[in-house]
Order: C-alpha cells, then sequence, then structure tokens
C-alpha cells in the first residue's frame, strides 16, 4: 500500500514539475539557455524599453521567446592543399566553377552547430528589428499585413539553419531604388514578386548539390544560383527584405516522380494562394502531385503542413490502428505522416489525392508493412484498395522504365519485375524486346508492380499498376 502511495505521489511531483516548466515563459528560459550571451539579448530588450517602443518590444520578446532550437550549421573541408576552410569563406571567390573546382578536390571534416542563443548579437537583432518595421510601414505589399502574418514572415532573422547574415540589409539598400519605383507605381505582391523573379532571379545550378547545408545569400549572389533549395531560400531573404510576405514550402517526395522540390508561395491582397519554383526551370513541375507539403516556420511548429494549399486532399479513416503512410521514391519507402489515434483506426488528415500510399507500421527506425493493403486516392477523393490475387494471371503490357517523364534507353540485360503482397516478392525475369520495352508475358495478379535493373535509375523506378493492359505508374 505504502508502495503504492508513494509511486503516485513521485507521479504527481513529477507532472507538476513538467506542468510548471511547460508553463514557464520562455522568454525567460531562453534567458538561461543562452547562458553568457543572455547579456546581447538583455540589451536588445533594454534598448526598446528604454526608448518605448512597444511595438519593436513586443517584437523581440517574440523572437527571443523562439530562439530555442534556431542555430547556423556551418561546414568546414579540407582542400587539396591541406588547408581547412570554412564552407562559406568560398564565397570571396570570383564565380562558381571556382568554388565547384576547390570544394570537389576537397574532403568535408566537421559541421559546427552555432546556437543563435549563445552566438547572436543585440546589434544583429536590432538591426533585423528596425528594417523590418521600415519595409512594414513603407510599402503597401506590407502594409495590409496582420500581426501574426508580419511576425510569420518579415519579422524573423533566419529561415532555416543558414548561417547568420546580414542579408536583409543588403537586399534592402540593394533593392530599395526598384521597390520604391514599384510602390510608387502601386504594383501589387504579385507584381512585385514576379518583376523580382524575372529581373533579379537566379539561375539553377544543378552541380550545385556539392554545396552542404543551407547557404548565405553571399554564396548565392557568387555562385548566380544554386539548386532548388538554394534558390528557393535566397528568393525568400530577398524579397522579405523588401517586405514581401514570401514563404519557403518543401516538398520531401514528389508522388509519381523521384525526388522532391522547394517552392516559394505568397497570399495575394485578394487572397488568393500562389506559388511558383523560384526559376521556373521546369513549368510541369506544377503538374505533379506530392503526398505532402511542409511550410518552413520561424516559430512552432517549425514545420506545418500545407497540403491542402496546393492540392485536392481528403481524410482517411483506416482500421488498424498505430499506422503510418509511406509512399515509394527513389527505391525506398519514405514516411510521410503519422496518424492520428482513433480508438482502434488511425486517422490521416488532408492526404492528397491522385496518389498511391502504403499503410506502414514503425519499428526501430524502419517501415514495416501493414496489414492493409496499399490505396490509391483518385482525383475525387475516393479510396481503391489493391488486393493481390497471385492464383490469377493476367497479360502483362510491354512495360517501359522512366526517369521522370523521359524512357529510358534499356540494355540487353535481364529485369526483374516485383509484385506487392506485404512487401515486393519476386515474380521474374525478362530481357527487352526492342530498346525501351519488356515483355513479362502472362503474370500473376498482384495488382501493385515494380521493375528493376541494375542502373542507378533502374534501380529507382516507380510501383505501377496496369489498367486496360495499360502501365500506369505512381
Amino acid at each position: 500500500m505504502k508502495k503504492g502511495f508513494f509511486l503516485i505521489l513521485g507521479i504527481c511531483i513529477i507532472l507538476i514539475f513538467y506542468l510548471l516548466c511547460k508553463n514557464e515563459d520562455l522568454t525567460a528560459v531562453n534567458f538561461r539557455m543562452a547562458g553568457k550571451n543572455a547579456s546581447e539579448l538583455q540589451k536588445v530588450i533594454d534598448y526598446y524599453k528604454l526608448s518605448q517602443q512597444q511595438g519593436k518590444l513586443d517584437c523581440a520578446y517574440f523572437l527571443i521567446r523562439n530562439m530555442y532550437g534556431k542555430s547556423s550549421l556551418e561546414y568546414s573541408f579540407l582542400d587539396s592543399t591541406g588547408r581547412v576552410m570554412l564552407l562559406d569563406t568560398c564565397s570571396a571567390l570570383k564565380n562558381h566553377q571556382s568554388i565547384k573546382s576547390i570544394i570537389r578536390k576537397g574532403q568535408f571534416v566537421n559541421r559546427t552547430v552555432k546556437s543563435d542563443l549563445a552566438h547572436i548579437t543585440a546589434d544583429f537583432l536590432i538591426e533585423n528589428i528596425e528594417l523590418a518595421f521600415e519595409v512594414r510601414n513603407k510599402y503597401s505589399w506590407c502594409k495590409h499585413l496582420t500581426k501574426e502574418e508580419f511576425y510569420a514572415t518579415i519579422l524573423p532573422y533566419r529561415i532555416k539553419n543558414e548561417p547568420l547574415s546580414n542579408w536583409r540589409s543588403f537586399y534592402y539598400h540593394k533593392y530599395k531604388n526598384v521597390a520604391d519605383s514599384l510602390e510608387h507605381s502601386h504594383a501589387k505582391t504579385e507584381d512585385v514578386v514576379f518583376y523580382f523573379n524575372t529581373h533579379h532571379g537566379k539561375r539553377y545550378i544543378g552541380d550545385a548539390d556539392c554545396l552542404l547545408g543551407e547557404q548565405t545569400y553571399q554564396m548565392a549572389e557568387v555562385m548566380g544560383g544554386g539548386t532548388c533549395d538554394h534558390l528557393a531560400l535566397n528568393a525568400a531573404l530577398l524579397l522579405r527584405a523588401i517586405g514581401i510576405p514570401l514563404q519557403l514550402d518543401v516538398i520531401p517526395y514528389h508522388g509519381k516522380v523521384n525526388g522532391g522540390h522547394v517552392y516559394n508561395s505568397f497570399t495575394n491582397e485578394e487572397g488568393e494562394f500562389v506559388y511558383f519554383s523560384p526559376y521556373e526551370r521546369e513549368p510541369e513541375r506544377k503538374l505533379w502531385v506530392a503526398p505532402v507539403v511542409y511550410r518552413i516556420q520561424f516559430k512552432e511548429p517549425i514545420r506545418e503542413s500545407v497540403t491542402q494549399y496546393y492540392y485536392k486532399t481528403t481524410h482517411v479513416k483506416l482500421s488498424e490502428k498505430d499506422l503510418c503512410l509511406a509512399v515509394f521514391n527513389r527505391g525506398k519507402f519514405r514516411k510521410i505522416m503519422n496518424a492520428e489515434k482513433e480508438g482502434d483506426s488511425s486517422l490521416f488528415k488532408n492526404v492528397a489525392c491522385d496518389l498511391l500510399y502504403f499503410p506502414m507500421k514503425e519499428r526501430s527506425d524502419s517501415l514495416i508493412p501493414s496489414n492493409t493493403f496499399p490505396f490509391i486516392i483518385n482525383k475525387e477523393g475516393q479510396i481503391s484498395f489493391i488486393k493481390p490475387s497471385p492464383k490469377e494471371f493476367i497479360a502483362s503490357p510491354t512495360i517501359k522504365l522512366y526517369d521522370a517523364k523521359r524512357v529510358i534507353t534499356l540494355k540487353d540485360e535481364p529485369y526483374i519485375l516485383f509484385g506487392w503482397n506485404r512487401g515486393w516478392n519476386f515474380i521474374s525475369k525478362g530481357n527487352p524486346c526492342d530498346s525501351t520495352s519488356i515483355d513479362f508475358g502472362s503474370i500473376p495478379n498482384y495488382g501493385l508492380f515494380l521493375v528493376c535493373g541494375n542502373s542507378r535509375m533502374e534501380r529507382m523506378q516507380r510501383p505501377f499498376i496496369i489498367t486496360d493492359h495499360i502501365q500506369v505508374c505512381y
């Protein structure tokens, strides 16, 4: 009896302590976490208290309250001469070819995490708050923002884990005259965004993927561009510096082609949602559907699902508990969503339509096929489960392999056909019947199939179904 009493008492004490910590002012918690650097945070508070600028003081509290977990990731590498260099110092070089040649010949040796709480300065924060307020009061496309919208987009001094820099000051002063001219011509948000996208955007550079982590604006300026990640981050920094509330939205995995993407988005004065690639390299990307789109935010949650703004979505309830949803991308299963528990069921909210999903169980960071069949949600939001019937045989159409939408030229060697039944099951091998097609003949009707070859792209094929003797890839 005593043991039970003390156990309950101990649990109550832990719960009370947890609730006290949880409800404690996060500003005070972050001051403690900042250690010696708390004096820099206090300078900001004192500065705005002394000048009696309540609006800016509230902004300072907002930034400090949400600063925990924010950090710069700085990469260093060993170059061919044996010298250790910070990756960002490469921005002092003349062009992206010089940067690429040094990095390609070197070897990455270290990653340093510099927390904002421990390293940010009062001068840096004050300059960011002052410039954010300047564009807030100056430009019509920023004046209409609510306080919450201003806090979410214009005010934050960083977007991801890029090294801290004077991006706001640089881009504001560089493009101030252009922005002033657009303001005088009564330009709206959409006009400003696409003016800069056309006249001051940067180009896509595929081999910029040799750059690890997020890059500062200096690196993007010297490179003249970067990957879609680099470009979307840079576009958001540039346009936020002149008061445009540009968002950065991440697609970790596409739904019908391999890879992912990053978009920029905004809501115009009429309340219409607009999204675009910051360089529009491949307009067909907007025809591709993704299972989930995350918005990167300064405050918690730092990743918020905004899938419903991009695509038609629906809610899915499955009669098996503790499930997650996965898609098949780059030859592997990728988790895209955890379920909300509803008794012995699993509820998934805002699931994108017109895609294939695999209900999975998570075990020690691995995804295990569940008892629930894979399913396709059609464009109208209706769900069709794919149930294997391996004892029933169907005629295989000629199968093609794809790199995105491009048909792959095949080698004269065997390709393997798999069918799904709580995992990929071997069906048969087949040689191409011509340079782009394979005929596997009569095959068991698993309902869902996959073909793999030996090259990199051949190992990253998409699952497909067979409808009316036609291969339909997902």
